[in-house]
């Protein structure tokens, strides 16, 4: 990277002025007054600072690309060509490259007219990537789930078509490091909480990564369908039953489970059976029905009945707290 050409006219100074160039650093960092921190591919101090041109003077900033990728050479991780642009004393004063005129990708040079003498930089303002990382369990197969990492939504503010490397991590192991193809995957996890993290990176080199903690649960996938309510208004007080189909995930065994449940009832969004805690007896003769009675409840929970052969569930209340209007 060098100073191509430095163009003054005859007539832009008023008297006779020694100029001098000092090589002021290539690949470091830059604070700029617009966009933050940018990196400095190539710095010049051009002195006496300050000295004014009438008409301006021309610079030629040049890089090289000897095959024409369209990356800097030389510079890890890689410049684009498109987003160099050019910075005096720290404030940007040309738009990327990709969009000025001045700046021509076949010959890597960028040409620029300034009025005044200070330190001069080709430097690029390229943005980190923003990762995006949604989690969704799928199924579940004995003690195991499965499990969607998708990094889909993630973006680069810079190109939004470049190729992104997409690096998922669960409980700090790798699991998926590669461009394109590990966007959006199905890991197998256990059940309970596993940190996930997603870290995307562009071709420069900026990288972001969005964490969760997700927890896989089987009762996430598990079936409760009511089949049909009956509420008997007549008697004293009301009541209400209700039966329904109850099923547990792919893979899950009902005897794995402790034979207990918290129960809670809501019609049309409101609570009519606040959370309570139920403890069933285990009976038939394969041990595969739940039951729960309490004929003498004035209000509450009166029967719950589990069976699990059938997958069936029969559930009754006493004191259900609706009125009939007409």
């Amino acid at each position: 990277m060098t100073l191509n050409t430095m163009d003054v006219p005859a007539e832009a100074l008023a008297v006779d002025t020694t100029l001098s160039i000092t090589d002021a650093g290539s690949n470091f960092a830059l604070v700029t007054n617009d966009e933050g921190t940018a990196t400095a591919v190539f710095a010049v101090d051009i002195e006496p600072s300050g000295t004014v041109f009438d008409p301006p003077m021309t610079l030629v900033f040049k890089w090289d690309d000897a095959n024409n990728d369209g990356e800097v050479d030389d510079t890890d991780p890689p410049i684009l060509e498109d987003n160099l642009r050019i910075s005096k004393d720290g404030e940007i004063i040309t738009g990327t490259c990709e969009s000025e005129m001045g700046c021509n990708r076949i010959l890597n040079t960028f040409t620029v007219e300034v009025s005044s003498l200070s330190k001069f930089a080709l430097i690029t303002t390229s943005q980190p990537p923003e990762a995006v990382a949604v989690i969704e369990q799928l199924t579940d197969i004995g003690t195991t789930a499965s499990v969607r990492l998708d990094g889909s939504g993630s973006s680069d503010p810079d190109d939004p078509l470049s190729s992104l490397t997409f690096t998922w991590t669960v409980d700090g192991v790798v699991v998926c490091d590669l461009p394109d193809s590990c966007k959006t995957i199905e890991v197998a996890l256990a059940f309970g909480s596993h940190e996930v993290i997603l870290i995307v990176t562009d071709l420069e080199g900026f990288s972001d990564e969005d964490t969760n903690t997700v927890t896989i649960d089987p009762s996430q996938l598990a079936v409760f369908e009511v089949n049909k309510v009956k509420v008997e208004f007549g008697k004293t007080p009301p009541r209400a039953k209700i039966r329904g189909e109850i099923g547990l995930p792919f893979g899950v065994d009902f005897s794995e489970l402790a034979p207990q449940a918290t129960v809670s009832l809501k019609v049309a969004g409101i609570d009519l059976l606040s959370p309570s805690a139920v403890s069933f007896e285990i009976k038939g003769a394969k041990e595969k029905e739940w039951k729960f009675e309490d004929k003498s409840a004035s209000s509450g929970i009166t029967k719950f009945h589990i069976d699990w052969k059938g997958a069936r569930f029969r559930f009754k209340e006493r004191g259900f707290p609706v009125k009939l209007k007409t």
